[in-house]
């Protein structure tokens, strides 16, 4: 097992491990990996926390399909705030709307769609649901 791989392996282990991403950071410093440096480097709890919900909550309005990527979701996000434009997850879209209706669900999915995206979340918006159920708007 090559160095790299054992890194990998630690941190799968114990993706909450904030020094053992620190390490890494350097190790990926040191070997030309730049861009791994720097997402470690900058990697938080605070934004594990969001990108494992969001992974949850992909496997929460999958019906009987694929499921959504966490990129997909951030997606649909930034279709929904660029374009207005809702989406529909899986065949008819009823898991994810109906997903969206549990209290604080939607401002969740929003809290941790700013963190991965690095943007702030203007007031009021965790409550905008940019998911759709049979191909309704």
């Amino acid at each position: 097992m090559s160095q790299r791989e054992a890194f990998l392996k630690a941190l799968e282990a114990n993706k909450y491990d904030e020094a053992m991403h620190r390490v890494y950071a350097d190790y990926c410093d040191e070997n030309g990996l730049d861009e791994e440096a720097q997402f470690h480097r900058e990697w938080t709890k605070q934004w594990q926390e969001a990108y494992d919900y969001m992974e949850l909550f992909g496997k929460e309005i999958a019906e009987d399909e694929d499921l959504p990527t966490v990129a997909e979701l951030l997606d649909i996000g930034k279709r929904f705030i660029e374009k207005g434009e809702r989406s529909q997850v899986g065949w008819m879209g009823f898991s994810a709307t109906n997903h969206t209706l549990e209290e604080g669900v939607l401002e969740k999915f929003w809290n941790s769609w700013h963190i991965l995206m690095k943007l702030e979340m203007e007031e009021g918006f965790g409550n905008r649901d940019p998911f759709m159920c049979c191909g309704g708007g």
